[in-house]
């Protein structure tokens, strides 16, 4: 009898063991899918950044450039003016008053 209830004993602590392990192996599969999911996102999250910084430069040279375009279109209207004054009014008086304006 002593025997008896001494093996189910051992029996009931193998299938606690087995219980025990198959659960460890199930949280290990699901921290190690956890953590390909993590190094994914960080990896994306890298990405992102990498693409923010190239955007943020290129609206940065954008607006260099439609500062530079601004500055040659109002230099571009000065020379008009003036050649068109130049012209038409050989330097009168009208051409000072368009001047005020500018």
């Amino acid at each position: 009898m002593f025997l008896q209830q001494f093996e189910q004993i051992v029996e009931g602590a193998k299938q606690s063991k087995m219980g025990i392990e198959k659960k460890r192996a199930e949280t290990k599969a699901t921290k190690d899918k956890l953590n390909d999911e993590y190094l994914e996102l960080i990896e994306k999250g890298r990405k992102y950044q990498a693409i923010v910084r190239e955007f943020q430069e290129e609206c940065r040279k954008t607006e260099l450039l439609v500062a530079k375009c601004k500055e040659l279109v109002y230099n571009m209207m000065i020379k008009f003016m003036t050649f068109w004054c130049h012209i038409k009014f050989q330097k009168s008086i009208i051409c000072d008053v368009v001047f005020l304006f500018l």
